[in-house]
């Protein structure tokens, strides 16, 4: 019988604002599995303390990103009135470098950028507290399903942000029936063929990407000489659909 194993994120600031961004730099919501999935590898790997991360810990992981969650989020909007900062780029890590070197003129005030902040505003009513939920559908034994949810309930519980460092939060797991599932409150986005928003999600191979990823930040600077991290590219974009959108009709393309 599957169970349905369900992630729980509660946002905790006063006024519940999410500043997450897709791909391309635009306000994202609901945030993306993949963001998600870089939440657990962070906490998983946080928890070691520098150690390797436990194997059972990541045999989970590597279950979850081979699966497209259903969310059930909250409504959200964005922001009307926005407000700009100034920054440090990831070319401060040259600052540290020159520092290191004996240069105590290096400043990182000269390595700032301008960054206009518009939040997305999550429509809810003043005295609740917004919850966003991950379903994974797992076809488990009931035993099996108990093992992994004690895996990962200490990881999940170990999340502190979701978005930004600023999008504090609180996170738990649980297992759920699949009517419990069906029952939760807020919209219900399901992976589809054609749907209104795209999503970056997990595939095979995210987690050692990720893995391989924090290697190169650990080691961007050597002898005073900077390397960038390299982006990742280990994910995939899949259509999700909210079961208010309209199913848009097939069609074919051609030229004459």
């Amino acid at each position: 019988m599957a169970s349905q194993f369900c992630i729980t994120i509660r946002f905790v600031q006063p006024f519940p604002v999410y500043h997450g961004r897709n791909e391309s730099g635009e306000p994202e919501w609901p945030p993306s599995p993949l963001r998600l999935f870089q939440a657990l590898v962070n906490a998983a790997s946080m928890r070691q303390r520098g150690n390797a991360i436990h194997p059972n810990a990541r045999e989970a992981m590597l279950l979850l990103e081979s699966m497209n969650p259903t969310i059930v989020a909250p409504e959200a909007h964005a922001s009307t009135v926005g407000y700009r900062a100034y920054v440090p780029h990831n070319q401060g890590d040259l600052v540290t470098a020159a520092w290191d070197r004996g240069n105590n003129e290096a400043s990182i005030a000269s390595h700032r950028v301008e960054k206009d902040i518009r939040p997305m505003r999550l429509a809810i009513d003043s005295d609740e507290i917004p919850e966003l939920h991950y379903i994974f559908s797992l076809a488990h034994e009931d035993s099996e399903s108990d093992s992994f949810l004690k895996t990962m309930r200490p990881i999940v519980r170990s999340i502190v942000a979701l978005g930004w460092g600023i999008d504090v939060v609180a996170a738990d797991a649980t297992l759920l029936s699949e009517s419990e599932a069906k029952s939760m409150n807020g919209e219900r986005w399901e992976p589809a063929n054609s749907g209104a928003r795209k999503f970056r999600v997990a595939h095979s191979g995210t987690f050692d990407a990720l893995a391989a990823r924090h290697e190169h930040f650990l080691h961007r600077i050597v002898d005073g000489k900077f390397t960038p991290v390299p982006p990742l590219r280990n994910f995939r974009t899949i259509r999700y659909r909210r079961q208010r959108d309209a199913l848009s009709r097939p069609y074919g393309v051609f030229k004459l």
